[in-house]
């Protein structure tokens, strides 16, 4: 696995390799099948998502909050 950030690619921004890291780590299933090409530092990891998505993950998470608390106000009315 190459989590080292290459900042030699062009048009790469930090969403980009955000998603790209967030990829790759993700379908690791076991720390003893992983393997680095590279020593990794935190900055090779320091990305994050755009602000947009943020946005999005923020309102899914209140929405999602908001369902459940009427779902179970309905089910105590019903009870």
């Amino acid at each position: 696995m190459d989590l080292k950030d290459d900042k030699t690619i062009r048009g790469r921004d930090s969403h980009r390799k955000f998603c790209s890291l967030y990829v790759q780590l993700s379908r690791i299933k076991s720390l003893d099948r992983l393997h680095l090409f590279q020593c990794v530092q935190m900055s090779d990891l320091n990305f994050q998502p755009h602000p947009d998505m943020l946005a999005e993950m923020s309102r899914l998470q209140t929405l999602q909050e908001q369902t459940l608390e009427k779902w179970e106000a309905e089910l105590q009315i019903g009870s």
